[in-house]
């Protein structure tokens, strides 16, 4: 179309938000290229170009999108959040460090961002002090209990260190600081079996089970547990209840 290079941008965009909102990520990808091309030194559709591959899983091209928009403009604050959230999972120490110091600053504005907060905690795990990023990980869970993942993510971590103190602590910190998660409980329960704590595990099933009855997580490692005492008569029930939930894999 006809037109100044600003008015064919803002069609482009508008098009490509259009096709990103109905999952059309290829032709919503390609048209945030033309807007970038229109305008060249603008970031957002660069930004926008890298949200695209993001929801489409191709996260190599979204990182290396997020990275061309931050270099074009430092101060695109939105491309420099996901540039940072890709960094964290870095190798490279000054990669992590320096994404953790834009996210912390950046959550000082936005202070109920828990992605941001769970990948500072990441940045500690890694790289930093684990009695901070156990600090930020509980932060991030009680603000937000319904995503425990950040909390997994990194007792899984500890774990596989062998750094079986912080993971302990981490589980334990978490089921007192949330008293009515059974997720909380679950991750605890996870814990005290892979530290041959059988009876703690088996207090955690217990109240998870008793907040949230038919709890699918719980009622795994329970069946787990029956199986390792031998108990097939209650193994069997807890197979037949696991076997009445719908198939929702989270």
């Amino acid at each position: 179309s006809m037109g100044t290079p600003e008015s064919r941008e803002a069609e482009h965009m508008a098009r490509g938000k259009k096709f990103a909102a109905a999952k059309d990520y290829r032709k919503a990808a390609i048209d945030f290229r033309v807007a970038s091309q229109n305008m060249p030194k603008d970031a957002e559709p660069l930004y926008q170009l890298g949200l695209t591959y993001l929801q489409g899983g191709a996260a190599k091209q979204a990182y290396e999108t997020f990275g061309k928009a931050v270099a074009l403009d430092p101060k695109h604050e939105k491309s420099q959040y996901q540039w940072a959230l890709f960094r964290v999972g870095s190798n490279k120490a000054q990669d992590v460090t320096e994404a953790k110091q834009f996210l912390l600053k950046y959550l000082k504005s936005h202070p109920d961002d828990t992605e941001a907060m769970a990948s500072i905690a990441m940045a500690e795990a890694k790289f930093g002090s684990k009695e901070a990023a156990v600090e930020m990980v509980e932060a991030a869970v009680v603000k937000n209990p319904a995503n425990m993942r950040p909390a997994a993510v990194m007792v899984a971590l500890f774990a596989a260190r062998g750094d079986t103190d912080m993971a302990t602590k981490l589980a334990g910190d978490l089921v007192t600081k949330l008293p009515n998660s059974p997720d909380a409980a679950a991750l605890k329960a996870e814990v005290s079996m892979a530290m041959h704590d059988n009876a703690e595990a088996d207090i955690q099933i217990g109240r998870a089970l008793s907040m949230k009855r038919d709890f699918r997580p719980a009622l795994q490692l329970r069946l787990r547990r029956e199986l390792m005492s031998g108990d097939r008569q209650k193994a069997e029930n807890t197979t037949q209840e696991l076997a009445k939930l719908p198939e929702k894999q989270t």
